[in-house]
């Protein structure tokens, strides 16, 4: 019995480094940015699925350790990250991932359009945390509740430096409720929140699909962007980390984690300081 059990561990473990590696060349063979133009997929389901990119996404970011594809149809862009590393996902999760469009084509992010997602309070983000710690023994049940727990919580979007969208979340997250002190890591100054699910057309979703990665998928109509057709603009895609009320990133924040190869590291600074990347994009034609 025991001898059987050691083969089964055995092969599972031949199993998640075989994945490892194959994400690693993977990963090696892609560009470090999209500057690209790309047509989204028709029908697109925004549900932080990968299924409508073919499975497979156009960049990986060395300083962000994710992986996402921009793209557009003729009324809205687009925009879907997975992340595949424990503590990046927590990062993720813990201080949201934004995007801001600068339609100058300036490396600015000053009173430009902005949306963060997801936002979760301490209580979920902790017990997402903690599955994330399992996930070298975790069953396809604690995967199902991890996402359950993710899609139950995720409820509200971040905006700033749009038009014509005020804040309608009487919640957790804006400084002007009292009940957001309970929840020290997570705060972003300014901005206002809609609902995930609104009637401005904004939508995100985010979820964990099989071996433990997370993907999260953005659609944002282009008339709240005032891009032009044919005009090059920049995005900034930024990992947050967690922050303190202050909105300072959380200085001494430290999180112990166990990968996908068995080595238990520790991870402090990369958790805590927010990391980005600046590209450049003109909208596809049909």
């Amino acid at each position: 019995m025991k001898k059987s059990r050691h083969i089964k561990v055995g092969r599972l473990l031949s199993i998640m480094l075989f994945s490892l590696i194959c994400l690693t060349v993977n990963a090696q063979k892609l560009p470090n940015k999209q500057e690209t133009s790309l047509r989204a997929p028709g029908n697109i389901k925004i549900d932080g699925k990968l299924d409508d990119w073919g499975g497979k996404l156009q960049v990986y970011n060395r300083a962000t350790e994710a992986y996402y594809t921009i793209a557009n149809d003729d009324d809205n862009l687009y925009l879907v990250v997975h992340i595949d590393k424990p503590y990046i996902i927590n990062k993720a999760i813990s201080g949201s991932i934004t995007l801001t469009i600068n339609n100058s084509d300036k490396k600015s992010d000053e009173n430009c359009p902005a949306i963060s997602f997801p936002l979760l309070n301490w209580q979920s983000e902790s017990i997402i945390r903690s599955n994330l710690k399992k996930e070298t023994k975790a069953t396809d049940s604690l995967l199902t509740a991890t996402s359950k727990e993710l899609a139950d919580n995720a409820k509200e979007i971040k905006l700033s430096g749009i038009n014509g969208i005020t804040d309608t979340v009487t919640g957790t997250h804006t400084n002007k409720f009292a009940s957001f002190h309970t929840y020290p890591l997570f705060y972003l100054p300014g901005g206002y929140y809609i609902n995930a699910h609104n009637n401005y057309g904004i939508k995100a979703a985010a979820t964990f699909e099989s071996k433990w990665g997370f993907t999260y998928e953005l659609e944002v109509p282009l008339k709240y962007l005032n891009i032009s057709p044919s005009r090059k603009f920049s995005y900034n895609i930024r990992l947050n980390g967690p922050m303190y009320k202050t909105g300072k990133p959380a200085a001494g924040y430290v999180v112990v984690y166990i990968h996908r190869d068995g080595v238990t590291k520790m991870q402090d600074q990369d958790m805590v300081s927010p990391t980005d990347v600046w590209g450049e994009y003109t909208l596809a034609e049909k």
